[in-house]
């Protein structure tokens, strides 16, 4: 008896847990279970129950590998880094140059290889 008085302690205190986190809203709720989901699935792990939670320690860890794979800076053809916004407009141009009609590959895309 004693367990099940402790299970459904924890229980409601993640719930409180859970709603301190999200603000008590319902679409950053969502968020973050669809954020278990995919750190789950891309973590090979397995589902065990319902509703249940991913944990801290592999929250912080699918965080930092999402943020070191963000391509924070690059360099465009003139060799000036470029970061923020402009990034787009210089792997737009890359990859035009790259997959251009013309299948001579240009002497500044061969540099960069």
């Amino acid at each position: 008896m004693g367990s099940r008085a402790a299970r459904k302690r924890r229980n409601r205190l993640n719930g409180l847990l859970d709603m301190c986190a999200t603000g008590g809203s319902p679409e950053v709720e969502r968020l973050m279970v669809a954020e278990c989901r995919g750190a789950f699935i891309r973590s090979r792990e397995r589902v065990l129950g319902v509703g249940e939670r991913m944990s801290g320690f592999f929250h912080c860890q699918e965080k930092k590998r999402a943020v070191s794979r963000d391509i924070t800076a690059i360099r465009d053809f003139s060799g000036k880094t470029v970061e923020g916004d402009d990034i787009l407009p210089v792997f737009h141009e890359f990859y035009s140059k790259l997959y251009a009609k013309d299948t001579a590959v240009s002497e500044e895309i061969q540099i960069l290889f």
